[in-house]
């Protein structure tokens, strides 16, 4: 699993590989802080927050979109609507093991 700790990984935009891990990493990161924060609260952000916030180095949009929307296949832990993401019941559950 990409996932191997809850702190936000550095931005780098030479490797896809990591690119994706950063993306990933990221947006977990931040989704995890604010969940948790909230605790059983469920919580819906808009990517352009995490994209400024915390992706603001990546300058294409729809690459981060596609990136995030790979994740949600191949893990179910995230769900997109529109411009919206949060976490799923699993996604919370990795975050509460994470913390």
């Amino acid at each position: 699993m990409i996932l191997s700790s809850m702190s936000y990984d550095r931005l780098s935009t030479n490797d896809p590989d990591k690119d994706y891990k950063t993306i990933i990493n990221n947006t977990m990161a931040f989704l995890c802080e604010r969940q948790m924060t909230l605790e059983n609260n469920p919580i819906k952000v808009s990517i352009d927050t995490i994209w400024k916030q915390e992706l603001n180095v990546f300058q294409d949009r729809s690459d981060i979109i596609s990136k995030l929307k790979r994740f949600q296949t191949e893990s179910n832990f995230i769900e997109i609507s529109g411009d919206n993401i949060s976490l799923t019941q699993s996604g919370i559950n990795h975050c509460r093991e994470r913390q």
